[in-house]
Order: C-alpha cells, then structure tokens, then sequence
C-alpha cells in the first residue's frame, strides 16, 4: 500500500515540477520513486526468505506419525519419499530470466542464487537453453538423492 502511495506521489510531483519549472519537484519525484523500488525489492527478499525458511523446516504432521507409530518401517518409508521428493536445485543470476544447472558455463564465475526448479518457474524463470536444467537436472538429483 505504502509503494502506492509513493508513486501517487511521485507522479504528482513529477507532473507538477514539470508544470511549474521547479527542478526540486522533480528531483523529489525520483527520490519517492527510488524509495518505493528499494521498498519493493525488500519486500521481495524477505518473501523468498520466508518461503526458503518454511521449506527447510521438517514437516511437523510426518514427525507426529512417526512418533506415533513407533517403527522403523515408518521411518525407511518416509525417507524414501524423501529422497523421491528432493527438489532439483538450479541457478539462477540476478536481473536474468533464465535459470541454469548449477555447474552451466553460463553462470562460471557469476553471482548466483540458488533455487529448485520449481521455485524458479514460479518466479518466471526460464529454462537455459545451453544446459537444459529442466529435465536432465531433476532426473539426475533424483538418481543422486536415491543411492
């Protein structure tokens, strides 16, 4: 809301700087707009903060139930389906659209992220086209988590 605001704001204050030839509405117009980029790009890194945060933490449900159970055999199973569930990591570089294999030529010697594939499709990444991350990757973090 507050980001809304801002750029009210600044657009009033654009338009009115412009009208009336004052350079300091202006100037004032781009300081409001640069506040509510950095207050937009804080809210995103905290969000996938949180979302990381909450998918590193075990799920309480499955604990219970095996807790409750009591047997090893629940426990093999649910690891198991753990390494069957184990997310492809991939990479992806700031201010670029595309997410890669973490060991692709494209991003030697970048500043990376990582992500899992999906959280990359979800955030609008695409495929590289070099290294194919979509498919292969997760078939072989699937293969590497299983054995």
């Amino acid at each position: 809301m507050i980001v809304l605001v801002l750029a009210v704001l600044s657009l009033a204050s654009l338009v009115t700087g412009y009208l009336t030839d004052r350079m300091v509405l202006v100037e004032v117009s781009f300081g409001l707009s640069v506040l509510g980029a950095a207050i937009l790009a804080a809210t995103a890194i905290r969000r996938r903060r949180a979302k990381r945060k909450n998918a590193a933490e075990p799920d309480e449900d499955e604990a219970d139930v095996a807790e409750a159970e009591g047997s090893e055999d629940v426990e093999d199973v649910e690891d198991v389906g753990e390494a069957e569930r184990t997310p492809a990591l991939v990479v992806v570089v700031p201010g670029r659209r595309r997410y890669h294999v973490p060991e692709c030529e494209s991003v030697r010697e970048t500043a990376v992220e990582e992500l899992t594939a999906d959280e990359a499709v979800e955030e609008g990444f695409s495929p590289c086209t070099r290294c194919h991350p979509s498919g292969e990757h997760e078939e072989a973090a699937l293969v590497s988590a299983k054995g």
